[in-house]
């Protein structure tokens, strides 16, 4: 795409991402004798025009940026026609702060040309994108003042996948990144704005915010803190693999010194990207207690999840019919038994026409304190009096997505 903007003497060439502001003027050759400065010096100018550049497009605001440009540019374009010239990279969410602290490759041989301009070109290798910059110096109040910029910004080889095709390990390895460490910060901050932007437009259709942050709200309430995952990376349980609908499939875990963070994610393939369509992400009570102290819920809090449990249960034995209480189980016990299987597991009780409806009217006693097993779940164990009966149980829970989710269940009547 090519959009060509005159303004008084100054001409803006738009191309794709490229954004090439050049004001095209003659000027005296007032600076014929300046020099060149060094290679450090030359490399701070860059450093701090680009970390500006970039701070003004993530804060879609030019006001900052618009100061420091040289008066000449200034009277050329007024801040907000600078702001409508970037809009391409605010819209595209391209965020260059990771330039931040990176050393520019100046590649071409800064130079002075005969109106006096400082010329700089060169890039910035910061995987998975390559940025390359031509920047455009007048020399004014004994300072070098930003008189034009050119960024184009592309992914390194390698680093795109084209057409959904699978991406590389390492690639595949830095979105799971991405992605853990954006839900960490949502998570901590219980503000899913930044993270719901990112993901697919699909999965947009289907969610809200607020149903997302509402999904992952016991992440936030137990202060779950996702960021010990920094500085690690993932590995992934089984290959990686595109299904019959095209969707990405990533599943995998952190090894980190807390113990073992599990995930699955799904990803689509939307505007020349991997997009997120769907997170799972699941931590044993044994790595979460060194994440989080006290994770073993409160004594009220566990009863009133064995009601839960044993209610759902005595509903779907009256009703003979367990797919509703099968959607609540685990996704770890659901990958093990399919509906069928599990439902004979309780034929006996079914036959038997037991009926366990009373306890909405009882309260559990629990037997012996409840605590963590070696494989990380969560054991209950306890009695319901339900005249002229007794059930006691036996309650095995896992922690998916926050939620404590049913693992196992046994039921002895007295």
């Amino acid at each position: 795409m090519s959009l060509t903007k005159r303004h008084k003497l100054s001409a803006f060439l738009v191309l794709g991402l490229s954004w090439f502001i050049l004001v095209l003027v003659t000027l005296e050759k007032t600076l014929a004798n300046s020099e060149i400065p060094d290679e450090s010096v030359l490399a701070e100018i860059i450093e701090e025009t680009m970390l500006e550049f970039a701070i003004a497009v993530k804060a879609e605001d030019f006001t900052v940026f618009y100061r420091r440009i040289s008066k000449f540019w200034q009277d050329q374009v007024t801040k907000e026609e600078l702001l409508y010239e970037f809009k391409s990279f605010i819209d595209k969410k391209i965020d260059l702060t990771v330039l931040e602290g990176k050393k520019p490759d100046i590649y071409k041989k800064p130079i002075i040309d005969k109106n006096g301009w400082l010329i700089l070109q060169g890039k910035y290798e910061a995987f998975p994108i390559l940025v390359e910059f031509i920047l455009e110096y007048v020399h004014e109040d004994v300072d070098w003042k930003l008189s034009g910029i050119n960024v184009d910004t592309s992914p390194m080889p390698g680093s795109e996948p084209k057409s959904g095709k699978m991406p590389t390990f390492a690639i595949m390895r830095q979105m799971v990144q991405k992605v853990m460490l954006d839900f960490a910060g949502a998570v901590n901050t219980r503000d899913f704005s930044a993270f719901y932007a990112e993901i697919s437009e699909i999965w947009q259709k289907q969610i809200t915010k607020e149903k997302m942050e509402a999904t992952f709200k016991p992440f936030s309430d137990n202060k779950i803190d996702l960021t010990v995952l920094k500085g690690h990376l993932p590995e992934f349980t089984v290959a990686p693999f595109i299904n019959n609908e095209k969707v990405l499939i990533i599943k995998g875990k952190y090894l980190v010194s807390e113990g073992e963070v599990l995930f699955e994610h799904k990803y689509i393939y939307e505007a020349s990207a991997w997009k997120l369509l769907g997170i799972n992400v699941n931590i044993a009570p044994k790595t979460l207690a060194k994440i989080k102290h006290e994770i073993i819920p409160r004594e009220a809090e566990i009863k009133s999840l064995v009601k839960q449990t044993m209610l759902d249960f005595a509903l779907a034995l009256k009703a003979k019919e367990f797919s509703k209480f099968y959607k609540n189980i685990a996704k770890i016990w659901q990958d093990q038994s399919s509906l069928d299987k599990f439902s004979r597991i309780f034929k006996s009780f079914v036959d038997k026409n037991v009926d366990l409806t009373g306890i909405k009217d009882s309260e559990p006693v629990l037997e012996k304190p409840p605590y963590l097993d070696n494989n990380g779940l969560l054991r209950v164990q306890g009695i319901y009096d339900i005249k002229p009966s007794k059930a006691a149980f036996n309650l095995k829970y896992l922690l998916e997505n926050g939620a404590w989710k049913l693992a196992g269940i046994k039921i002895n009547m007295k």
